[in-house]
């Protein structure tokens, strides 16, 4: 690999790794500097996962130490994700990139609109233990989130925080530490197959994963210090950057190749 190439991806990968941390969305940076690079899509979104996967396993790590995650509830709300993201998967082998768009763009546009017009919804988490019990029907709400993870990957963080704000309760602090935990569950399902289609560049996943497993970290401690109003806005920022992309409004693609 060439200077520039280990600097776009390490730059790139430290970006998505904090902004992923912290909210979400920033999937579409990786995608970009790995297409720039000269990757098709297939193998960019093939490539990316294994850089998330290095992402969760660093910041769920972090988030244990600092006793804002608790590892059986993780597993328990995880594994209905973990079911859904494989039939997920399987749809999305033959639903077009279009369709993926529209879907994200309508759960990201209802929750942009939930988190401005009624901020206090997400502000006030009444479970600050990462402990919980889960009901019944929440094992098919987080069935569902795997389903929409397994199919369209953008936008997962945002759906998963949602799912455990909205739906169980949790403080967004705990929720961002379970949504590291869950997508380190699943995320080796779905790349199984990426790599049986030898669909993965490793050297520009491995280098990625660097980026991204710094910037997780640090983003780990900047939430801390925060709180959770910093958390919402800066999931607001993201949504509308996530949103401006998929209505092409923006393109980070072409950004990255002119800086």
């Amino acid at each position: 690999m060439t200077i520039t190439e280990v600097l776009v991806l390490l730059g790139s990968g430290f970006a998505v790794g904090f902004i992923n941390t912290v909210a979400g969305g920033a999937t579409v940076i990786s995608l970009a500097s790995l297409m720039v690079l000269g990757l098709p899509f297939t193998v960019a979104n093939a490539t990316h996962r294994v850089a998330a996967l290095f992402q969760t396993v660093a910041s769920t790590g972090s988030f244990i130490r600092l006793k804002a995650l608790h590892p059986r509830t993780g597993v328990k709300l995880g594994i209905p994700v973990l079911l859904g993201s494989v039939p997920g998967a399987w749809l999305a082998v033959v639903i077009d990139d279009t369709s993926f768009e529209r879907v994200a763009a309508v759960a990201l546009l209802f929750m942009l609109f939930a988190m401005v017009v009624k901020p206090g919804v997400w502000l006030s988490g009444k479970l600050t233990t990462p402990k919980m019990e889960p009901k019944w029907w929440q094992y098919f709400l987080f069935f569902g989130i795997g389903f929409y993870g397994g199919m369209i990957y953008i936008g997962i963080g945002y759906v998963l925080l949602a799912g455990l704000v909205l739906g169980t309760g949790f403080d967004l602090l705990r929720a961002n530490a379970l949504k590291a935990f869950i997508v380190m569950l699943y995320v080796p399902a779905t790349l199984i197959l990426f790599i049986m289609a030898d669909l993965i560049h490793w050297q520009y996943a491995l280098m990625l994963s660097v980026g991204q497993a710094a910037g997780a970290l640090l983003a780990i401690r900047v939430s801390f210090k925060g709180g959770n109003e910093f958390i919402r806005w800066f999931m607001v920022v993201f949504i509308l950057i996530t949103l401006g992309e998929l209505f092409q409004l923006t393109n980070i693609r072409e950004w990255i190749a002119g800086v």
